[in-house]
């Protein structure tokens, strides 16, 4: 009767039963959920959500430590197959990782998490296929100094944390969707490639020009800005 531990749910070591009679020798223990769940590639997520209508994940880390690829899926399952979204990256997830060059980022992420990405020094690619994208934490890929473009155009950002893209020095290409974005952090974009060319997707003129301020204000000064219409 021994049983793992998985994400939500007690294991059980098993009782001793005697070979001969049958009967119970020794009970066994009970072993703590995890409360994590690891995937075939090494990365660990963390349980955000027990709510079996909205199980629910965040990329906590990965084990690997030559892995340059990093793709954070759509969902995950645990030992007992149960299945959960993974939602969000956590704060200082690959924060300092000298290895990873590209990170996927999944469709369920509405988060990115403070420091997640920071100091990854040989980051170059950054793949979002998340629409519901809706903040990005403080210093979240601060420093990374070989990240060349960025395309948010899928997300309705909300929240860009302070220094969010500070130092990203061959930050050329930045995609922003400016039509639910109130908050763009102190120096979020300063020291971003000189000349970068930052596309704002807007609603309408009037939303453009706020996002300009914004990232201006955060930053984003020696760039050339271009207003693309969409709802």
């Amino acid at each position: 009767d021994a049983k793992e531990a998985t994400a939500l749910e007690e294991g059980y070591t098993g009782d001793k039963v005697c070979a001969d009679c049958g009967e119970v020798i020794e009970k066994g223990t009970s072993i703590p959920a995890t409360g994590t769940t690891t995937d075939e590639q090494g990365n660990i997520y963390t349980v955000t959500s027990s709510d079996q209508d909205n199980l629910t994940v965040e990329y906590s880390i990965t084990t690997d430590a030559d892995a340059k690829s990093i793709v954070i899926p759509d969902t995950v399952k645990d030992a007992n197959g149960v299945e959960y979204k993974v939602t969000r990256i956590a704060d200082k997830a690959l924060n300092g990782n000298k290895k990873v060059t590209t990170v996927t980022i999944g469709k369920n992420i509405t988060e990115i998490g403070k420091n997640a990405f920071m100091n990854c020094s040989n980051l170059k690619t950054v793949t979002v296929n998340s629409r519901s994208i809706t903040k990005i934490g403080a210093n979240a890929f601060s420093g990374d100094k070989k990240l060349a473009t960025l395309d948010l155009s899928k997300s309705k950002v909300k929240t860009i944390g302070k220094n969010a893209f500070s130092g990203c020095k061959k930050l050329k290409t930045i995609k922003i969707n400016a039509n639910k974005l109130t908050t763009v952090g102190k120096n979020a974009f300063k020291n971003v490639k000189k000349n970068a060319k930052i596309t704002i997707y807007a609603k309408n003129e009037k939303t453009y020009n706020k996002a300009v301020k914004k990232l201006e204000k955060s930053g984003a000064k020696n760039v050339k800005y271009a207003f693309k219409k969409k709802k």
